[in-house]
């Protein structure tokens, strides 16, 4: 398979390959408080995608709802 990039492309991949999510992940974890985010695992949209294989689950909320900090 042969993968053509034009400049958009190449500028976005250049742009994501600056980003390393491990060190983001531990730098947003230092602000994690236990118990936050288990009222997540109540729900329905979470039992069904944890029961079923190849699913995803998107989270969305606005900026600043804590979205990193969960994950």
């Amino acid at each position: 398979m042969e993968v053509h990039h034009n400049k958009e492309t190449e500028t976005v991949l250049q742009w994501f390959a600056r980003v390393n999510p491990a060190s983001k992940h531990q730098e947003f974890r230092k602000e994690y408080q236990k118990g936050t985010g288990y009222w997540l695992f109540d729900t329905p949209e979470y039992q069904d995608w944890s029961s079923s294989p190849n699913s995803g689950l998107w989270i969305y909320a606005i900026p600043g709802a804590g979205k990193t900090i969960l994950a």
